[in-house]
C-alpha cells in the first residue's frame, strides 16, 4: 500500500511513519509533504497513491485548500489535534478522523476501515464484471449476430460488429456502438 503523508511537524510525520510501518510493514511511504503550497504541485503529477494521511492545520493554511485546488479520488485519513474540522474532513474524501496524539490502535483501526472499504468496492466491481461476462457468454452460446438492447422502453437489435464496447455503472450495463450511440443493455439483479 502506497501512502502519502501531509504533515508540517517533522516529529509527528516521523512518528506516523514509524507507526504505519509497525502496523503494516508492507506500507510504502511515497512522500512526506509539509505545506498546502507544496501538495498541489506534487499531486498534479498523478503519483500512484492508495491512501493519504493528512494533518488539517498546516503552517500555511488548512489542508482542505489542497483538495479544492486538486481533485483527487484517493481516500484521506485526517490526523489532527482539533475536533472542529470533522464535518469538513468527511466532505473531502475523508474516511476517518484521528485525533492527536494517535497510537498504534488508532492507526490500525483506520487502516482496517480503508481495507474494508476497498475490498467491498472491489467485490462489487468483480460481480458487475462477472455479470457482463455471463451475458456475453450467453450471447456467444446463442450464436446470434445481434443483441437486443433497451432504448426508451423498446427493444432494438444491434449487430455484434457495430458494438464498440460495454461498460458497467451503478449496476447498469451500457453498450456503445461505433456510430457513437449508447444503450442500456440490462439491469443486474
Amino acid at each position: 500500500m502506497k501512502i502519502l503523508i501531509i504533515e508540517d511537524e517533522l516529529l509527528t510525520a516521523e512518528d506516523l511513519t514509524t507507526t504505519l510501518n509497525q502496523v503494516n510493514p508492507q506500507i510504502e511511504i511515497i512522500a512526506i509533504l509539509n505545506s498546502v503550497c507544496q501538495a498541489p504541485e506534487y499531486l498534479k503529477k498523478l503519483p500512484e497513491i492508495d491512501l493519504i494521511f493528512s494533518d488539517i492545520q498546516l503552517g500555511d493554511g488548512l489542508s482542505f485548500e489542497i483538495f479544492n485546488v486538486v481533485k483527487i479520488n484517493v481516500p484521506v485519513i485526517f490526523c489532527t489535534a482539533y475536533d472542529e474540522y470533522a464535518l469538513s474532513a468527511f466532505k473531502t474524501n475523508g474516511i476517518d478522523y484521528i485525533l492527536k496524539p494517535f497510537d498504534n490502535e488508532d492507526i490500525k483501526t483506520a487502516l482496517l476501515k480503508f481495507e474494508s472499504l476497498q475490498n467491498n468496492l472491489s467485490s462489487k466491481i468483480a460481480l458487475q464484471y462477472e455479470s457482463v461476462l455471463k451475458a456475453l457468454e450467453n450471447y456467444e452460446k446463442n450464436d446470434s449476430t445481434t443483441l437486443m438492447v433497451n432504448f426508451r422502453d423498446k427493444l432494438f437489435p444491434i449487430k455484434s460488429e457495430d458494438i464498440a464496447f460495454l461498460y458497467v455503472e451503478n449496476q447498469l450495463t451500457y453498450l456503445y456502438t461505433f456510430k457513437k450511440h449508447h444503450f442500456r443493455y440490462f439491469r443486474n439483479a
